[in-house]
């Protein structure tokens, strides 16, 4: 009988010796694969260690990439990227510059309750940062904007007019005796404006002529008269301008371009070809570095003695003078033929005359940096294309 419980004892122990070993490979197993699920959830839980700095520069370049901006849009970027968790919403409420674009567009922006809510929504996660407004009229299929909405929208973005930095008023078909009054000596921020097709009374022509930061003016169709601090503009941008055909505006935009003395970059308007050069005063700007022109034979009225980077592009059915002819004109006149950095040509006939082809002109140019031809290849002689 004791032989048998011994043997019996050893049986039991040594089958427990054989599961302990079992046991000990499971909880080796169950540790490997614990260690595992943890690296797979840092990996799918990295939005959560990511430091908020790392977060908000991913949202900055995300927001450049789709040039999607306008807080103003529940559709927009930065409103679907609040809502994906609470750690992107408190990322993406944390800068108020992500708030800072406002582009409202009538009559589709002024048709419910829910509009002035999200704009005010907007304007306060804007906090006191600068503001970049537009506003612009559109044609859409929906109804004209409620009077009551409308009114609303406009009081709660003028009353924020004092840190506007950028404005855009583009087709505007609104009375802008609605914005005359708030706006008037009420932009101290202002650095940027915009105006194209806007229908302005002459009595509001002065709004824009205080402002203090004002150096980048953009000026579309009709919008000539609007006074400025012209001697505080910088940049000059006139090509959504139509001139073609009307020798009045022609020259009110040549006066223009005269008395605005610190210019550094200018964008001319197309001009048409018919034009007698001599029919426009001489101008000397002595601080432009940046020319952009379409089309421009009046060239020949300018002398830029700061002049760095030229484009020309005129239109090809226009384009029947001598365009090199032209450029290197204003050059040799601004005594800048060696000095241009950067050349862009498009729709200009190479194969010009031997002294005012565009290899007389880079072959005298040493520090150019940057070259763009955009032609056919037929323009091309082979003097141009060994020289390049």
């Amino acid at each position: 009988m004791l032989p048998t419980v011994s043997d019996d004892i050893s049986s039991i122990e040594s089958k427990l010796a054989s599961l302990r070993e079992v046991i000990t490979s499971m909880e080796e197993e169950r540790e490997r694969l614990l260690n595992v699920r943890k690296r797979y959830n840092n990996l799918i839980s990295l939005h959560r260690t990511l430091p908020s700095e790392i977060w908000l520069e991913v949202f900055l370049y995300t927001l450049s990439s789709y040039s999607d901006s306008n807080a103003f849009d529940a559709s927009g970027t930065i409103w679907k990227l609040s809502h994906v968790c609470q750690r992107w919403r408190n990322v993406a409420l944390s800068l108020h510059s992500f708030w800072s674009t406002v582009e409202i567009r009538f009559p589709k922006a002024a048709q419910q309750e829910a509009d002035v809510q999200r704009l005010e929504t907007v304007i306060q996660r804007s906090r006191q940062g600068p503001l970049d407004i537009t506003l612009k009229s559109g044609y859409s299929p929906v109804p004209s904007p409620d009077p009551s909405i409308l009114k609303r929208i406009l009081d709660i973005v003028l009353a924020e007019s004092y840190r506007w930095r950028v404005l855009h008023l583009s087709d505007y078909r609104g009375s802008f005796n609605m914005l005359y009054a708030p706006l008037h000596n009420r932009l101290p921020r202002l650095q940027c404006l915009s105006l194209d097709r806007v229908q302005i009374e002459p009595k509001e022509l002065s709004v824009f002529k205080d402002c203090p930061r004002l150096t980048k003016l953009t000026l579309g169709e009709g919008m000539l008269g609007v006074e400025f601090p012209r001697d505080q503009i910088t940049e000059l941008d006139l090509s959504g301008m139509d001139l073609d055909g009307d020798e009045e505006e022609r020259k009110a935009c040549m006066r223009l371009i005269g008395h605005c003395p610190s210019l550094e970059t200018l964008s001319m308007p197309e001009w048409g070809s018919e034009d007698d050069e001599s029919a426009y005063t001489a101008i000397t700007c002595s601080n432009m570095r940046k020319l952009s022109a379409t089309s421009v034979p009046v060239i020949d009225a300018l002398t830029l003695p700061r002049l760095r980077e030229a484009s020309l592009h005129p239109d090809p059915v226009t384009a029947d003078y001598d365009a090199l002819h032209s450029l290197k004109g204003l050059l040799i006149r601004s005594n800048r033929l060696g000095a241009l950095t950067s050349l862009s040509l498009a729709s200009v006939p190479l194969a010009a005359s031997p002294e005012h082809s565009l290899h007389s002109i880079l072959s005298q140019t040493r520090s150019l940096a940057f070259l763009d031809l955009a032609v056919t290849v037929e323009d091309y002689d082979d003097d141009t294309v060994s020289h390049i």
